[in-house]
């Protein structure tokens, strides 16, 4: 797939899990967390795309689940290290931030190089799930070829269509507008026009 079909996916598979719920009133952002959470879209787009810039033959290593499993495990063992890092360079720091800030970070990587092997196991050349250990390459569900573009148009679309609804959501309910108060109004213009 392309760079522009995995970073909207991967930003739609993030605003599913965080901006989704938020609107649902599942939870609230606290004013001082949001300055951190608000870096998870940029790592997302960055971890979207990370997989096919850092190997040397497309679709290796970095597309296996046994790459992004060590990947995390690694991130996961060096918890005090990262957080002894921290504290000595932000000083007026938390621990509770710092908390956050690795999992905000582990909760990128997640989204955003999870979401590329799902994305790249949709197209017909697939992924090879346990390399190194089998290199054989296996396919969820076959929408087409990076050189078959409408399937993949269409899906990126999709993406960027989800994506815009619900930032679209997020301010009203940030600006406490209230939904029904907008669809009343949008159906009194549309009815005199």
């Amino acid at each position: 797939m392309k760079y522009k079909t995995h970073r909207a996916g991967a930003l739609s598979i993030l605003a599913l899990f965080i901006l989704v719920p938020y609107i649902l009133g599942f939870f609230s952002f606290n004013i001082n967390n949001l300055s951190i959470i608000g870096l998870c879209p940029f790592l997302v787009y960055f971890f979207s795309t990370l997989p096919d810039k850092i190997e040397s033959a497309h679709r290796t290593w970095a597309h296996s689940i046994i790459s992004l499993t060590l990947i995390l495990f690694t991130l996961y063992s060096a918890k005090p290290i990262i957080e002894v890092l921290l504290l000595k360079t932000l000083q007026n720091i938390s621990s509770n931030h710092i908390k956050l800030i690795q999992s905000t970070f582990s909760m990128s990587i997640l989204i955003g190089w999870g979401s590329h092997l799902l994305f790249d196991s949709l197209t017909d050349s697939g992924i090879p799930v346990f390399y190194p250990i089998n290199k054989k390459r296996y396919n969820l569900y076959k929408i087409g070829t990076y050189n078959n573009d409408r399937n993949e148009q269409i899906l990126f679309w999709i993406f960027t269509y989800f994506l815009v609804i619900t930032v679209i959501f997020v301010t009203l309910k940030i600006a406490k507008i209230s939904i029904n108060f907008l669809l009343i109004k949008l159906l009194y213009i549309s009815f005199y026009i």
